[in-house]
């Protein structure tokens, strides 16, 4: 993928202007299917992690489970500030559009930082319980399914 020229002249990368494609504005209700999809999928990759968990028992033998708990909790910090991060850009974005988002917004359609910064939010969201369902799946504790509807109720 070729860096854009604005993005090349400068000596600092900007990484949100990769999040802002230049598509036309969407209606919301795709956005909100999008994000319900996604909380959806972590909700049954749980729940399938949690049943065959209670009846079979872990998959995986020997697997380095302490470390991965560690693993799992820096990685929800490490999302949990990249979300911060990426949003309170987009969100800057979209304040100096102001004008033209709330036009948008009037006509039921969100404006592209708006649509960036939710898909965005939710992917990083996402990340997270997954990884956590999988070190479950492979012989981590129950009790980490919990994390799972975390980072649903992050993607809501």
């Amino acid at each position: 993928m070729a860096v854009p020229r604005a993005v090349a002249r400068t000596c600092c990368f900007d990484a949100s202007a990769y999040f802002v494609p230049t598509m036309p504005a969407q209606p919301i209700r795709v956005i909100q299917s999008i994000l319900v999809a996604l909380m959806a999928g972590l909700v049954l990759f749980g729940g399938v992690t949690g049943f065959l968990r209670w009846t079979s028992g872990p998959v995986g033998s020997g697997a380095p489970v302490e470390v991965l708990l560690i693993v799992v909790a820096a990685v929800y910090v490490g999302c949990a500030v990249a979300s911060v991060v990426v949003r309170s850009k987009l969100a800057a974005r979209a304040r100096a559009n102001r004008t033209e988002n709330v036009e948008l917004l009037r006509k039921d359609l969100l404006p592209n930082e708006l649509r960036a910064a939710a898909i965005v939010g939710a992917a990083v969201a996402e990340g997270p319980g997954l990884l956590a369902a999988v070190v479950v799946l492979i012989g981590g504790p129950v009790d980490l399914l919990a994390l799972v509807l975390v980072s649903v109720l992050w993607i809501a």
